[in-house]
């Protein structure tokens, strides 16, 4: 076989055969059989690595191409040249441009401004609600049951207590408070407590049903009952304070009307608050529970009492006030009578100069208040006012609560022409005429007190 023959063999071993081909793509060929095979020779390894990276072989740019962007080049470039130089801006120019700056400045600056002001407006009127970060210092107010919630509102805005009534009048609305009903009190309110905490604590939801039965024995002073109070969890003394001093009662129990001098009393409520067996409410409101003493006292003055300190040309305050002394001294009801006697004595003949009543009970009073409650010269004025070593007559005011027997004994005394009496440590009375027999029984006194304390060690 012909070598060339058995090379081209092989050669077509590496190459696609096609059965048929078209004429155009079909070189010319002496076949004689006029089917034309096309033989395609094997690629080289180079041709066949160019084959598959096309983008390594670069396509030659036309020559219409390149001179396109020549062109392009040199407009661009003819374009920078016939370029205008910059204009210099005169003073005037100037002068507009500067001012329309400063208007956009200050007109930034304002957006900025209102901006702020809204925020802080409308976090100040959520803290109203929220409460956060409030001062927990309690502040009193008052409220009137006639009272409306936005005018609850207004005062709970006068105190300081809110910063935003506008703003709290329409929460009210939409948190449902505008319908509130509220009891007449003092309340101390913190502002921590926040709008709606406020207006529950002065509505009459606020009571519960939870009571507690307590007993307030005869001679207990308003500092006690209102201990006694708070103990029970009924309310707290810090109220109670307030509220008797600060409300005005006598619209509703008008026989407070009579008291002459409510000004120069430290409770111008002492001595009202009836004793007595009550039962309350477990947080009730102030003004409810001192009302009910109130209407308890009210019961128990009766139009025979009143007509009958209308024959001693005596008030119904000084029949209280005289009737806490009796309440005080006495050990005992049998023995009211006759400290009744040397009172009623004493304030009707001054002639011997027995104007001063010199009852310890008295001098002790202001001294049992605390001085948190009370200090400073309003103490001491106080002092002066109730101490009947120093000040004629009765003192400013009654001393405790006294019971029925105590007021029937200022208004029946026995009658006697006693000036003096005294007390042993067991409770025995020594009535005396004249200040030596008082002296006398002074001694008495001293030696039982001296046998009583021997006979105990």
């Amino acid at each position: 076989m012909d070598r060339n023959y058995q090379n081209r063999n092989n050669d077509m071993q590496k190459t696609r055969k096609f059965d048929s081909v078209s004429d155009r793509s079909m070189p010319q060929s002496d076949s004689e059989d006029g089917i034309y095979i096309y033989e395609r020779p094997a690629f080289s390894k180079r041709s066949n690595q160019q084959k598959t990276n096309p983008a390594s072989a670069r396509k030659p740019v036309s020559a219409k191409k390149k001179s396109k962007e020549k062109s392009k080049t040199k407009k661009s470039s003819s374009v920078k040249s016939r370029k205008k130089p910059k204009r210099v801006l005169t003073e005037k120019e100037k002068q507009v441009r500067r001012r329309r700056l400063g208007l956009r400045f200050a007109f930034f600056s304002i957006v900025v401004s209102i901006s702020v002001m809204i925020s802080v407006v409308l976090i100040s009127c959520m803290n109203d609600i929220l409460a956060m970060n409030r001062s927990k210092e309690p502040i009193s107010v008052s409220v009137n049951q006639d009272m409306s919630t936005d005018q609850v509102i207004d005062a709970l805005a006068d105190k300081g207590l809110i910063k935003n009534r506008g703003f709290c009048k329409l929460a009210s609305k939409i948190l449902g408070l505008d319908d509130t009903e509220f009891l007449t009190s003092v309340y101390f309110l913190p502002p921590s407590y926040g709008l709606e905490k406020m207006i529950y604590t002065m509505s009459t939801d606020a009571i519960g049903s939870e009571t507690v039965r307590l007993i307030f024995p005869e001679g207990y002073t308003i500092e006690q009952i209102f201990a006694k109070l708070e103990e029970y969890e009924v309310c707290s003394a810090v109220s109670l304070r307030a509220t008797a001093m600060q409300m005005d009662f006598s619209e509703d129990f008008p026989f407070l009307k009579s008291i002459p001098n409510p000004t120069e009393r430290f409770y111008y409520l002492e001595g009202y608050l009836y004793p007595d067996t009550y039962e309350f409410y477990v947080g009730e409101n102030a003004t409810s529970v001192i009302s009910r003493f109130l209407t308890n006292f009210q019961k128990h003055w009766t139009e025979e009492y009143a007509n009958r300190a209308a024959e001693l040309n005596m008030s119904m305050d000084d029949v209280i006030n005289m009737a806490s002394i009796i309440e005080k001294e006495a050990y005992g009801s049998e023995q009211m009578a006759l400290v009744s006697s040397v009172l009623h004595n004493r304030l009707s003949d001054t002639s011997a100069g027995l104007e001063l009543l010199q009852c310890n009970s008295t001098t002790n009073y202001i001294p049992a208040i605390p001085e948190d409650v009370l200090a400073g010269n309003e103490r001491n004025n106080f002092m002066r006012l109730y101490d009947t070593y120093q000040s004629p007559g009765l003192p400013a005011g009654p001393i405790c609560s006294p019971g029925d027997a105590a007021i029937y004994a200022a208004l029946y005394p026995e009658d006697t022409n006693y000036y003096y009496f005294r007390h042993d440590v067991n409770g025995e009375i020594y009535m005396a005429r004249t200040k030596a027999e008082h002296d006398r029984n002074g001694e008495k006194v001293l030696r039982v007190n001296a046998a009583a304390g021997s006979s105990e060690e």
